[in-house]
């Protein structure tokens, strides 16, 4: 990440908060066994001032993709998410997007990630 996509520094996250077992899946459940996934909202936890966040939600927009987004700071649903799909702690880079039970953080190809979610979305 570079300094033009994040001037204030706001793109990085400490710890993310335990996961929170909603569901009854136990934390090292698949999620990839999720069934029809076309109907569940794309959800972007973001900051204002997050370059990349910004970025991410372009390349969705620009795919066509609905999404709703979500305070990172004010909404830790996010952190159940993150665990539930391999993280183990640390710091991580902005935005955190989410589609069902799967989730998206750390993004390096924001283009790459569109299509997959939109393939995701709009299943063929």
């Amino acid at each position: 990440m570079n300094m033009e996509d994040c001037p204030t520094g706001e793109c990085a996250i400490g710890e993310a908060s335990a996961p929170k077992t909603v569901d009854g899946r136990s934390s090292n459940e698949s999620p990839e066994e999720e069934g029809d996934t076309s109907t569940l909202p794309v959800i972007v936890y973001h900051r204002h001032t997050c370059g990349l966040c910004w970025i991410a939600r372009y390349r969705l927009w620009s795919e066509g993709i609905p999404f709703e987004l979500k305070p990172l700071d004010s909404d830790d649903s996010w952190g159940e998410a993150l665990y539930s799909n391999g993280y183990k702690g640390g710091t991580f880079k902005l935005p955190v997007i989410t589609h069902g039970r799967k989730a998206w953080w750390n993004i390096s190809n924001h283009t790459a990630l569109a299509k997959e979610i939109k393939g995701r979305v709009f299943p063929a």
